[in-house]
C-alpha cells in the first residue's frame, strides 16, 4: 500500500541528536522486521518491569496465563509526530491511557498499537510495543502537553488504509461501534485487531 503523507514527511530527514541511543526505525521499507528492535520474548517480562519501575504498571501475577495479543487504537495529532515515532521508534501518549497500557504490556504475549491521524480518515499503520511507559517526555512531540512518558514500539507495518475500506468491521468493546469510530486508546478485540493488521 502507499505510505502518504508519512513517506514523505519522512523523505525530509532531520537529525535529532537527543534519540542517538535510541534504534532507529527503517525509513523506507514498509514492513518491519521485529527482530532489529530486540522485541519482547518470552520470559522477559520480569527483567524489565525492574529496568522500569518507575513506570505505572499494574503487575501481572505469577501464575496468570498471559492472552496472546491485545490491540489499541492511538490517535495522533498531526503526521509529522507519526513520522518522528516511526523514525525514532518512540512513543508517547496521553496520561489518560498509560495505566492501560502498562497493563496491557504485562499480560499479553504482544500489544499492536494502530495508529491514526485525527481527521485522516485513515490508518496509518501498526507498531509493537516493545517497553512499558516511563517517566522520561521529550520536545519531540508536537502541538499536545497532555502527554506523558515516552517508551519504544518496533513498527510493523505502514500503511494508508481508507477508514471507507473498514466499514464492515465493528468493535465489540465500543458498543459494536464501526472501528473507525475509535478515541485515543481505544482498546480492540483481537479479531478486529486481526483484521486491521
Amino acid at each position: 500500500m502507499s505510505r502518504g503523507i508519512i513517506g514523505d514527511i519522512l523523505d525530509d530527514d532531520d537529525d535529532n541528536s537527543d534519540f542517538e541511543d535510541t534504534p532507529r526505525a527503517p525509513a523506507r521499507k514498509e514492513r518491519f522486521d521485529e527482530q532489529e528492535y530486540g522485541g519482547a520474548q518470552d520470559g522477559d517480562y520480569s527483567q524489565r518491569e525492574e529496568q522500569h519501575e518507575g513506570a505505572l504498571v499494574l503487575h501481572t501475577t505469577a501464575n496468570r496465563r498471559k492472552v496472546s495479543r491485545r490491540y489499541f487504537i492511538l490517535k495522533s495529532l498531526n503526521h509529522q509526530n507519526i513520522a518522528s515515532a516511526i523514525e525514532h521508534g518512540v512513543w508517547a501518549t496521553q496520561k489518560q491511557n498509560e495505566r492501560k497500557l502498562n497493563e496491557a504490556y504485562y499480560s499479553a504475549e504482544a500489544v499492536y498499537l494502530i495508529f491514526s491521524v485525527n481527521m485522516s480518515h485513515h490508518f496509518q499503520g501498526y507498531a509493537r510495543m516493545i517497553s512499558p511507559i516511563g517517566h522520561r517526555g521529550s520536545s519531540m512531540w508536537e502541538g499536545d502537553v497532555s502527554i506523558g512518558g515516552q517508551f519504544r514500539v518496533a513498527w510493523q507495518c505502514l500503511y494508508d488504509l481508507s477508514f471507507n475500506q473498514t466499514l464492515h468491521i465493528r468493535n465489540p468493546l465500543n458498543e459494536d461501534k464501526p472501528v473507525k469510530i475509535s478515541r485515543d486508546g481505544q482498546e480492540l478485540t483481537q479479531e478486529v485487531g486481526d483484521a486491521l493488521s
